[in-house]
């Protein structure tokens, strides 16, 4: 497997000689370079745009220069879906987010209720059992050792 290092000249070489229009072929939904697809030509796994701080910068640097130009028309968004924070969310997807919390604590604490009921329960009998108990041996004026 290949070292950051050579997957960043990889990519950079990679861009040596590429036109405006070899970049259209990779780019998705119109705001990015299709990572996946640059990786697999390259032979590196898609993770490395993710782990190589060399190739993010080189990525993104790239990708400037073609909104700049006018190959990728739309901004990328810099939070993605599952990074949202609860503030960036519409009222609507807030309060759905918050039920949702609700939710999923209201559950939790149900499954806790009835564990610490059954609990509770068990040793009720064990109360009852050793009262059983206590009684006879008082009633027998027997001492335990």
């Amino acid at each position: 497997m290949a070292s950051g290092k050579e997957n960043l000249k990889n990519f950079i070489d990679w861009q040596v000689g590429k036109t405006n229009a070899d970049y259209k072929e990779y780019v998705y939904d119109n705001k990015m370079l299709n990572q996946s697809a640059i990786s697999r030509e390259l032979g590196f796994g898609r993770k490395a745009f993710k782990e190589n701080e060399g190739l993010i910068q080189a990525l993104d640097k790239l990708e400037k220069r073609l909104r700049e130009e006018k190959v990728i028309l739309k901004e990328k968004l810099e939070a993605q879906k599952g990074e949202q924070r609860s503030e960036d969310l519409p009222a609507r997807d807030r309060d759905k987010a918050q039920s949702n919390r609700d939710k999923q604590r209201l559950n939790q604490l149900e499954q806790q209720n009835a564990a610490l009921r059954a609990q509770v329960f068990d040793l009720k009998a064990k109360l009852k059992e050793l009262n059983v108990l206590d009684e006879f041996i008082t009633e027998t004026g027997r001492m335990p050792r």
